[in-house]
């Protein structure tokens, strides 16, 4: 009988233990500090604070404006798809900024797998709709990751992407990312980062029809590195012109397709292998066809850096102000040293005064 009683009493407090354990308990996920780099910021032209970060190791993220917070994610990924947490590139769709696509894939994790992801639901949850190994590798935490993006969605028509390679050239889906076709007419030279960016000019068409003019600009220092297409893709032509010994990295265009903003890099960062990382930051008329060096020439003697060349530091990020696109901002980052750490500037031009620039602010870490 005490043998009995004491079954029916251990029974009650794992029952009593189980319940306080399910009310007890609230999981989440916890904020942490460090691990990587944000590789890269996107921003949806159509959706007023739609914001969402790439990072080289950790993930996608997208910005939370109530609680200024941002959400991962990909958590929910699987140890067998950890590959996917190195996000290479990330596009929105502008017609359905709902519709998000992510180019994924990690060269050491998971034997690089690589895929397209695709979300209906601001990334709120995910599909991969396609996986593209047959195709080409991604390496999310490889050099130039925190170059232009390689993926993009026509602005007209979002049915229709292009996607860079590290290795492979240039690919176009027209479903929506299900399938990828390789673009021949585009020969990419070879360099570690392969094509920097993809960049659709949505002037050049109207709504329901294709991008007729698109850009794209490879990681190559020898050569041609900007590229135009007329067509849709269908023919390239390359756009000389631009600094020597140089590759694009990043680029920002106007509305109405004029002026192209491009930042140039002597290597494909985040860190230079040899030597000084340089740079420059050139105006692209587009009617014109002219270039424009508008890098700042009082740079180091305004930040004290004590370089005598004022295209020592690599360029990166362009945004212009939509609300005024005579205003545009470049992030300008100088490698440090031990007294100094990393100099980060960010400048204002404003091309009616002829190109005058200020430091906004400076970071030293």
């Amino acid at each position: 009988m005490i043998r009995k009683f004491a079954a029916i009493c251990a029974v009650s407090i794992g029952l009593c233990m189980n319940s306080l354990a399910a009310d007890a308990f609230k999981w989440g996920n916890i904020t942490m500090g460090g691990g990587g780099f944000v590789s890269g910021i996107i921003t949806c032209p159509t959706e007023k604070n739609l914001i969402f970060a790439r990072t080289d190791v950790g993930g996608a993220y997208r910005w939370d404006n109530d609680t200024k917070s941002w959400i991962p994610l990909l958590d929910g990924l699987t140890s067998d798809q950890t590959s996917y947490y190195g996000v290479e590139s990330m596009a929105v769709d502008p017609q359905s900024p709902n519709k998000v696509y992510i180019s994924a894939g990690t060269s050491y994790w998971n034997s690089g797998i690589t895929a397209i992801l695709r979300s209906a639901d601001y990334g709120a949850t995910w599909t991969i709709v396609s996986r593209v190994d047959s195709l080409w590798k991604c390496n999310g935490n490889g050099m130039g990751r925190q170059t232009g993006e390689k993926l993009a969605v026509d602005p007209n028509k979002g049915d229709i992407l292009f996607c860079g390679t590290r290795s492979k050239g240039l690919f176009k889906s027209t479903d929506g990312g299900d399938t990828w076709t390789a673009v021949t007419s585009l020969t990419v030279p070879s360099s570690e980062n392969g094509v920097s960016f993809v960049k659709f000019d949505k002037s050049s068409s109207s709504t329901g029809n294709a991008t007729q003019t698109i850009y794209a600009g490879t990681s190559n220092t020898s050569g041609d590195n900007l590229f135009v297409s007329k067509d849709g893709g269908e023919s390239w032509s390359a756009i000389s012109g631009g600094p020597s010994g140089f590759m694009v990295a990043r680029c920002a265009l106007t509305s109405d397709g004029k002026i192209l903003y491009i930042a140039y890099a002597n290597n494909p960062g985040p860190w230079c292998s040899s030597g000084n990382a340089k740079g420059y930051f050139y105006k692209y008329d587009v009617t014109a066809n002219t270039f424009t060096d508008l890098s700042p020439q009082d740079f180091h003697s305004t930040v004290q850096y004590g370089q005598d060349d004022p295209y020592y530091g690599t360029y990166g990020g362009i945004s212009i102000d939509a609300s005024n696109e005579n205003g545009y901002l470049f992030l300008h980052r100088m490698p440090g040293n031990s007294s100094t750490g990393t100099v980060l500037v960010i400048r204002f031009f404003s091309l009616k005064t002829a190109g005058k620039h200020g430091v906004i602010f400076l970071v030293t870490a």
